[in-house]
């Protein structure tokens, strides 16, 4: 902000904000979802009963709830709750500007032309909600993709779990030719999100970075690319708006006629909840205005904390700390046994082709074998004998069989360096 302070207000725009602005918004709207998803991992740990099923679905939990409280911003003060924090508003760029006779001087009047529509709001949804939502997952998914794609040659086989569905499908009597070629299909997506996933997202960081250059040269009042595909623009809150939000909040006087009229069960019930959902509302507002900019000043007030923290004053308070012997844990005979089997057993050698070890490769039980020795080993094996270790003979979690292929999937070798 030390170029922000050297600028000459004189030619600063006052109902435009700058861009310092708008990015410190950005910025601390990023910090949230973190913040709230490690404060719920934090209590998780001493209530896992209660809060594991909201941590294993936070994700969809937060869209939802950020997603309502960011639509009920945006319809009443055009703004997501931090932008009024911030003092800044959304509104059209090109607003129907209406004869002086419609509103004969009324701000109000001429402040709700320039607010947003329906289909700018869910626009704005999107972008503040919605477009983060489906980044973190899928980037989530790409990483997942990594490491199949190194394991296997550049190329993206079909997991396990859809490797099952597609035994099912066989059972059901599906053509094992259409089976493959939706196979190969889901494949060949599945390698073109690989390697187009991250040069569309850094294309993207460059138009955003191209849209923020136009804003802070005054060539557009947009700062994002749907907001300039929704025409968009950003201005200041006035007094204006706090009046037209008043009068939202606050419910109109109507005058009732007195009638002989009696009142049935229903409208009294009906009088009565309206009596009490306005304070409430009332209420809900005042609170949201009051903790909502107190949990932003401490997002903040830790954000610059952990930045000034020094790291050696960590490693200070762990050094008055030692750390406890490891218990010992009694073996059984099958691991003394095991134990004594391997103890004269040279490391260098292959357990397959009693080889010196070309291309090492390991698997799941620790052992480590020629990559191409203990590849076609597994590979090979029968469908009732397969997809075990050939040292201990345990069950291996990265072998599948494959009904197309007739051979086992192997996807958990890690090659190793010695």
């Amino acid at each position: 902000m030390d170029f922000y302070s050297s600028l000459n207000s004189s030619q600063l725009d006052v109902k435009k904000p700058t861009i310092f602005e708008i990015a410190s918004c950005s910025q601390l709207d990023s910090l949230i979802t973190p913040s709230i998803r490690f404060l719920l991992a934090h209590y998780t740990h001493q209530y896992p009963r209660v809060l594991i099923r909201i941590l294993n679905n936070f994700d969809e939990l937060n869209l939802l709830g950020r997603g309502i409280v960011e639509y009920n911003y945006l319809k009443t003060w055009n703004s997501t709750f931090i932008e009024k924090f911030y003092g800044i508003k959304r509104c059209s760029s090109k607003p129907i500007i209406p004869s002086s006779s419609d509103f004969d001087g009324d701000s109000l009047k001429f402040n709700e032309i320039s607010t947003l529509s329906r289909a700018q709001i869910l626009s704005s949804l999107l972008d503040t909600v919605g477009l983060p939502y489906l980044d973190t997952k899928l980037q989530l998914y790409h990483e997942k993709l990594v490491p199949i794609y190194l394991m296997n040659q550049n190329t993206v086989n079909i997991p396990q779990e859809e490797q099952s569905n597609s035994a099912k499908d066989a059972k059901s009597r599906l053509p094992v030719k259409i089976l493959s070629i939706l196979c190969k299909l889901k494949t060949l997506i599945r390698n073109l999100f690989f390697k187009y996933y991250p040069i569309a997202k850094m294309s993207l960081k460059l138009i955003s970075l191209f849209i923020y250059i136009m804003y802070l040269s005054n060539k557009t009042s947009s700062a994002s690319i749907i907001q300039y595909l929704s025409k968009i623009s950003y201005s200041r809150l006035t007094n204006a708006d706090h009046q037209r939000v008043e009068s939202i909040i606050t419910p109109k006087k109507i005058i009732k006629f007195e009638s002989n009229v009696p009142q049935t069960f229903t409208s009294i019930v009906l009088s009565n909840i309206k009596s009490l959902i306005n304070p409430l509302e009332k209420i809900a507002w005042s609170t949201t205005d009051t903790i909502l900019p107190a949990s932003i000043f401490l997002l903040r007030f830790l954000e610059w904390y952990n930045a000034n923290r020094n790291p050696d004053d960590d490693n200070d308070s762990l050094k008055k700390f030692t750390i406890p012997p490891a218990p010992k844990i009694a073996k059984s005979k099958f691991d003394e046994e095991f134990d004594e089997e391997n103890k004269h057993h040279d490391s260098s050698i292959c357990r397959i082709c009693n080889q010196k070890l070309h291309n090492p490769g390991a698997i799941e039980t620790g052992y480590v074998f020629c990559y191409k020795c203990i590849y076609e080993y597994l590979r090979d094996q029968s469908k009732e004998e397969g997809g075990v270790c050939p040292v201990t003979g345990r069950k291996l979690l990265g072998c599948s069989w494959s009904e197309i292929r007739n051979e086992w999937n192997v996807t958990n070798l890690r090659k190793v360096i010695l």
